[in-house]
C-alpha cells in the first residue's frame, strides 16, 4: 500500500481503489481492512502515528500520501 500510494504523491485513493489495487479485492465491506493497514503502516514511518504528514485520511473519502 505504500509503494501504491507514494507513486501519486497528492493523489487520493478511496479504501475501495486500494483495496482493489493492493489487495486486487473487490468486496466492499473490507474496507476496514485498509483502515487497520494504515494504522499499521503509520505506526512505522510517522514520528507521532496520531498526527500523520505522511499518509493523509482524507474525511469521508479515502487517503493520500504526503502534504498537499
Amino acid at each position: 500500500m505504500l509503494l501504491e500510494l507514494s507513486a501519486s504523491p497528492g493523489q487520493v485513493f478511496s479504501r475501495e481503489q486500494l483495496l482493489r489495487s493492493v489487495w486486487e479485492h473487490d468486496f466492499l465491506g473490507d474496507s476496514r481492512l485498509v483502515d487497520a493497514a494504515v494504522g499499521r503502516l503509520r505506526a512505522k514511518i510517522e514520528d507521532v502515528p496520531a498526527k500523520p504528514v505522511y499518509i493523509q485520511t482524507v474525511r469521508g473519502f479515502g487517503y493520500r500520501f504526503g502534504p498537499v
